[in-house]
Parts: structure tokens; sequence; C-alpha cells
């Protein structure tokens, strides 16, 4: 326990925390969203910043660990995630997927960095206190209306993301609401404070790149049954838009070519106002995952390749799959040039087991410089 009045992770769950106690370090500044889980906001520490950048040994291998990069970061500003869910025993907390996640992966410099988690003494709910970055993917493409990035830009963002769940997956991890809604976004320059105090590892980053909200992370040999409603549905693999009881990393590398697709077009690849359509667009985007009923000289197997399994899970779900040939990769991505589009394409593949693994994804042509 610090002598703030709130206690770090570690090994036991946290006290409890005053109320006033709270109020007492945080300025609450705004509101940033409200979802199922909870809220966000913005707050101002109204104390050194250096007591949440302590390196304790208890925060080693968590994402309470404190990087060299967070401690450059002089922004007195934090967002704080409130849980809806109410807590009445501390030994509850320890049993929250996200706080799980928190303290089983290492802090990484894609990976938004979190400061302190814990519970007021009145509603008894859970507090994750992190950084905060100025906005968003969406936002950010949102706000440049058409103005498309440069390759060198591109390449970045598209780098640090990957980094980023390269990391999770090693640690046997997998994020499942990979969107740009969950990949902040800051100017580098910003971030550190001034031009002449970035890194010299940062400085081909126009952007600094945090892929955030664990909420839904998940680890590789959970037993438990998997749910069919992760991840925004813009985002969601064929495997999980058609029920399929298992699945694993190759959901991320799915939802990655999602967005990086999105980030050459300036617009979604599959925007499906159901389930239903968003099936339906993925075909008529990628092509049939199944063979024609009669295959003739001239059939070109499609972009997205084959997956015998979609039509399994297709008819136990009572529906048949229509049959498209898809479109082209130029049609596609119009403006990725191959090493881009071979990246991309890859990762989408209707066969979860055909996509490459993160770890493959970083050896293409594309990140080789």
């Amino acid at each position: 326990m610090s002598n703030t009045g709130l206690s770090y992770y570690n090994d036991s769950p946290p006290n409890h925390v005053s109320v006033h106690s709270y109020h007492q370090r945080y300025q609450i500044v705004s509101n940033l969203g409200n979802g199922s889980f909870g809220t966000v906001e913005l707050a101002r520490l109204k104390f050194p910043k250096e007591e949440l950048l302590s390196t304790q040994v208890h925060k080693s291998g968590t994402l309470l660990y404190p990087l060299d990069d967070s401690k450059r970061n002089e922004s007195k500003l934090v967002a704080i995630k409130t849980m809806k869910k109410r807590l009445p025993s501390l030994h509850d907390y320890a049993k929250v997927k996200e706080v799980k996640f928190i303290s089983s992966v290492p802090s990484h410099p894609n990976l938004v960095q979190i400061f302190e988690m814990f519970i007021d003494d009145m509603d008894h709910q859970l507090h994750i206190t992190m950084e905060a970055l100025n906005q968003n993917l969406y936002q950010l493409i949102k706000s440049r209306k058409g103005a498309r990035f440069s390759s060198m830009t591109l390449r970045s963002i598209l780098t640090q993301l990957l980094q980023a769940i390269k990391h999770i997956h090693h640690h046997q991890y997998f994020h499942r609401d990979v969107k740009p809604e969950n990949i902040l976004v800051i100017p580098t320059a910003q971030y550190y404070g001034s031009k002449a105090s970035v890194p010299p590892y940062r400085r081909n980053d126009n952007f600094v790149i945090k892929l955030g909200d664990y909420g839904l992370a998940r680890h590789v040999n959970t037993m438990r049954p998997y749910t069919g409603y992760v991840s925004t549905r813009w985002y969601r693999s064929p495997e999980i838009l058609l029920r399929q009881n298992k699945y694993g990393c190759e959901i991320d590398v799915w939802a990655y070519g999602t967005v990086a697709a999105e980030i050459v077009n300036f617009a979604p690849l599959f925007p499906g106002a159901n389930e239903v359509d968003m099936l339906c667009k993925i075909i008529q985007t990628l092509g049939s995952p199944s063979l024609p009923g009669k295959v003739g000289q001239e059939y070109v197997v499609p972009v997205g390749g084959y997956w015998p399994q979609a039509a399994v899970l297709s008819n136990a779900l009572g529906h048949q799959l229509p049959f498209d040939r898809g479109m082209s990769r130029a049609q596609i991505l119009p403006d990725a040039g191959r090493e881009l589009c071979d990246t991309i394409m890859s990762c989408l593949q209707w066969d979860p087991i055909s996509r490459p693994t993160a770890q493959e994804l970083a050896c293409f042509e594309y990140f080789s410089d």
C-alpha cells in the first residue's frame, strides 16, 4: 500500500480506496465514452506522475511495469476506465478477464501502458488508470477528410499495430477486438513533448500507435466455450460469424487485415448491417469458400481461397452460402502496391489455418525495411 491511499497490483488483491482519496488524486476533465463495460474518463493528475511510474519488482512482467517510453511522456492527463460491475469481494477482482490480461502480459511500446488498478469503497467498482492518447485511428482517418497517409506513415502505423498483436500472441493471449476505435494515436512529437525529445528509434514515426482495450482478451488455453459475440461486427472473422465454437489468434490476424485495408482505402472493407450481410459482403469481395456445382475451365480460385468447413458451419445454422466469384486483388485494394497487397490479402483468407501468424506476417517483404 502506498502512502497515497491507493495500492498497485501485486500477488494479492488491491485494498479498497475511499472515494474522497480518489478525487484528491484525480480531477475528472471529461467523459471519453460509455459502453456495456462501464465508462472511460479523461482525468488530470493532482500528484507527481513519478508515483505512477515507480518500477517496483512486483510489477515486472505485467502491463503495470512502466517502460522508458512511458517515462518520457510527461503529460499529466490519464484515462480512467471504471467497470460497471460491482465487486463485493476484493478476491473477485482477480477473476476479471482484463485484470488477468494486464497481470500476465509484459508492457510493450505499442500497448497502452497501465498505471494502477484500484477498487473504490462506495460502489465497489474496479478502476484502471492508463495512458491517455489524444485520439483513435477511426477519428484520425475521419479528420483527414480523404487525405491518404504517405507510404512511410502507412508502413509505420501498420508495423506498430502488428508489433502489438505479435507481442500479445507471443504471451499466449489474443485480443479479440482489434478495430480502429481501439487503436490509439498521438503525434510522436506531442507524445514526447517536443520534436527534439523524440528518441532516434522513433524518428521515422509521425504517430505513436498503441493498441488498447483489453476487456475481451483471452488466453489461448482457456477451456470454457467461446462466445460468438466478440469484436465489432465489421472486423469479425468468418469462423466467428459462422459460430465455430473454437477459434484462436487467427481472428486477430483477420481483424488486422480488415483494419489495414481500411487504412489504405479510407473506407471499411466489410461494413455489414448484420451478420448475414457481413457474410454476403465477404463472399462478394473474397469469393465463395466452396466450389460451385459445376467447375468450368474458366474457373479461377477466389482471392479468399477455399474453406470447406464454411459450408458445414453454415448448414448447421440453417443457411446455404451463395456462390460468388468475388473481386480481384486490384479491385479490393486499388491503391496498394504489390508488397502491401500481399500482406493484407494473406490475412483475409477464409480458412483460419491459411492465414499467417503475426510472427510470420512480420517477416513479409512489406516490413523488411
